[in-house]
């Protein structure tokens, strides 16, 4: 840092290197970034990428363990900090060439997903990205997976204008009825990447995927039978 009334070496870098370094941070750290000086108050408005992950926000230890309430808190968190970025940016000149969002399905998704929904109808959002977890990573019941399923759907009703702009979309731990699929497809029309990890529409079911823009299908566990490819899309088991 500078002696006197100088700025520092940092706030005196040209507006591309300032953004630069913002951008190489996590989310939570380019936030704090706004109280170091009235022009770091401005960087985050003008970011290319907001890459926001339930991950920033909680230590290893929680993520391993968690509970309803910590869902609830992450989430929320989540939402504080969507809300706190995307707004600061109303007006922006700058396009978002990439929001990537990772969090908890829970009742706070339907928030989220609306938040992000404004954002997109007011400001220019290039690409969206979603991540979405489950509270049991691993060894999912049926009970559990079926629970998962029907409050996805209901997150998913909720959001179609947040889901039509998706490119990217990551799901986990979901069993799913025969019509949400197509569903899926019908309303993504944007989507380029699907990831699917343990989720099918019961033991021994077919996916059909019929979709135009998706290039990459990829699947991990799950009790698919068979995957009909109707697209550009190539399937990918793991």
């Amino acid at each position: 840092m500078a002696e006197g009334n100088e700025d520092d070496r940092l706030s005196k870098l040209p507006d591309d290197l300032l953004l630069n370094i913002v951008e190489r941070l996590d989310i939570a750290d380019a936030s704090r970034t706004t109280i170091l000086s009235r022009r770091w108050k401005d960087v985050p408005a003008r970011l290319s990428k907001v890459i926001i992950r339930a991950g920033s926000f909680e230590s290893k230890h929680t993520m391993s363990k968690l509970t309803k309430d910590d869902i609830v808190r992450s989430n929320t968190t989540i939402l504080d900090a969507t809300r706190s970025i995307l707004e600061r940016r109303a007006g922006s000149l700058y396009t978002i060439q990439l929001l990537c969002m990772q969090f908890y399905l829970g009742d706070e998704s339907i928030f989220i997903g609306q938040t992000v929904a404004n954002s997109i109808a007011t400001q220019k959002v290039a690409s969206v990205d979603f991540t979405i977890l489950t509270k049991v990573r691993r060894n999912c019941t049926k009970d559990e997976l079926l629970t998962n399923g029907r409050q996805f759907m209901s997150f998913f009703d909720s959001c179609p204008n947040t889901f039509g702009c998706l490119a990217r979309l990551t799901l986990e731990n979901l069993r799913l009825g025969e019509s949400a699929f197509p569903k899926i497809f019908s309303i993504c029309k944007q989507l380029e990447f699907l990831f699917l990890h343990n989720c099918d529409m019961g033991i021994q079911s077919l996916l059909e995927v019929e979709h135009l823009q998706l290039s990459e299908l990829v699947i991990a566990s799950g009790c698919f039978k068979r995957v009909h490819l109707g697209t550009k899309a190539h399937n990918s088991e793991i």
